[in-house]
C-alpha cells in the first residue's frame, strides 16, 4: 500500500477541524424529492485542494486516505475522477442558514474523520489519487499482477478491481490487522 500511496498524486490535505468549530449543511435548496441523509450537519475542516490535471479530471481512479500517524484509513474507487467522491458541495451554516465557503466532504469517510478529530487526535490526512493507466502500470511493474492479467482486465475496471482486492484483504486479515483501512466498513 505504501508503494501505491507514494506513486499517487496528492488530491487533498486535511489539516483538522475549523476553529472555532462550525457546523454546516449541504445546501439542498435547489433539490426536490426525498431528504438526503448526507445533508449534515457536519463539521468544517481546514483543507488544501491540490491541483489535478484537466486531462485526469473525469478518469477512473483509486484513491487512498492516509493519516499522519502512518495508518491507512480508506481506499475507494471513482469512475469519474476524485471530485466525484471528494466533493466541495454548496453549503450553509447550520446556525444561521447563511452560505459558507465550500467545505470538502466524503460521504463514507467524513463521520470517521470527524470522530477521530473530535477526540483530540492531532492528525492530518492526505487523500491521494492514482488514475487507471498509472495504476495498471504500477501493478505490472511491481509484479503485483502479471502483464497478461492487467491486459485482460479492461482499463475501466482496474481501479475498481484494486479497491475490491484491498477491501477483501482487509476482511480476510487476522484481528491484529483490522486497523488497516478501518473506515472501509460497508
Amino acid at each position: 500500500m505504501n508503494l501505491l500511496f507514494e506513486a499517487a498524486h496528492p488530491g487533498y490535505t486535511i489539516f483538522g477541524l475549523c476553529e472555532p468549530r462550525m457546523l454546516w449543511h449541504r445546501d439542498v435548496s435547489q433539490k426536490r424529492g426525498k431528504p438526503d441523509p448526507r445533508r449534515g450537519p457536519w463539521h468544517s475542516a481546514v483543507y488544501e485542494k491540490h491541483p489535478i490535471k484537466a486531462k485526469d479530471h473525469n478518469k477512473d481512479c483509486l484513491y487512498v486516505v492516509k493519516a499522519s500517524d502512518g495508518g491507512f484509513r480508506y481506499v475507494g474507487f471513482s469512475n469519474k475522477g476524485l471530485s466525484q467522491r471528494w466533493r466541495t458541495p454548496p453549503a450553509v451554516s447550520a446556525a444561521t442558514g447563511d452560505r459558507v465557503a465550500r467545505p470538502v466532504f466524503h460521504s463514507q469517510c467524513w463521520r470517521h474523520l470527524e470522530k477521530e478529530l473530535l477526540h483530540g487526535y492531532a492528525i492530518t490526512y492526505q487523500v491521494r489519487v492514482i488514475y487507471e493507466g498509472e495504476l495498471s502500470e504500477l501493478l505490472v511493474n511491481t509484479a503485483m499482477v502479471s502483464s497478461a492479467l492487467a491486459r485482460s482486465v479492461p482499463r475501466l475496471k482496474i481501479a475498481a478491481a484494486a479497491e475490491r482486492w484491498f477491501r477483501t484483504y482487509r476482511e480476510g486479515s487476522p484481528a491484529g490487522i483490522r486497523d488497516f483501512l478501518p473506515w472501509n466498513l460497508e
